[in-house]
């Protein structure tokens, strides 16, 4: 057998891999024998791209669920990782984002990482994080955490301007909050429930 590049984990076990010798395979690769992945939903993520949308997995070997939660299989066995992605034209699934950190506008997706990778290639941001805010009425909108560089003030017109040449409009963030660092883990990994304003509802 070919040695494997790269193994895909969905749905709590080891889904999909490629053989080094391919390199035209993209993403995590194809689904292992026994495994059947389904691209679902994809209407409701059309703003992430073409074809893009919850993936979900069926085999023998994943889990049923997660303990005191409603996620369970389908009436046909597939189990929804919550990964977004596609499928490649070689049949190899291509991931793009969590749909649990999705900011839900009205029916369309916006992906917090396609947002931050734009606020930090702005001038004076040294970094970024996107995450959902709440009205009063319950709508989410598109919130931002920056960290600048010292002594530069926190100029939502000038972010926004930046935003706006990269980025669609429904995409743009209506609220910016400067910190002096973003709280991270020990991993390095961005804890946003932590944010200003996270999860709390605003006056508009």
């Amino acid at each position: 057998a070919s040695p494997l590049k790269i193994n895909g984990v969905l749905g709590g076990g080891i889904s999909s891999t490629f053989p080094t010798t391919e390199p035209s395979a993209s993403g995590v690769g194809r689904p292992l024998p026994g495994v059947s992945v389904s691209i679902r939903n994809t209407d409701h993520y059309t703003s992430l791209g073409p074809n893009v949308g919850e993936v979900w997995v069926r085999s023998t070997s994943h889990m049923q669920g997660y303990v005191g939660t409603d996620n369970a299989p389908a009436a046909d066995g597939f189990f929804n990782t919550w990964d977004l992605g596609r499928l490649d034209q070689h049949g190899a699934v291509v991931l793009v984002g969590r749909a649990k950190e999705m900011i839900n506008l009205g029916g369309r997706k916006v992906d917090p990482a396609e947002v931050e990778g734009v606020l930090r290639r702005a001038p004076d941001v040294v970094d970024a994080a996107v995450y959902p805010g709440v009205r009063k009425t319950g709508d989410e909108f598109v919130q931002a955490a920056v960290q600048l560089t010292d002594g530069v003030p926190l100029d939502a017109a000038v972010l926004t301007a930046f935003c706006q040449r990269h980025l669609e409009p429904f995409k743009l963030p209506h609220q910016y909050h400067r910190v002096d660092a973003l709280p991270l883990t020990a991993s390095g990994k961005c804890q946003k429930i932590r944010c200003p304003n996270w999860g709390m509802a605003t006056a508009d």
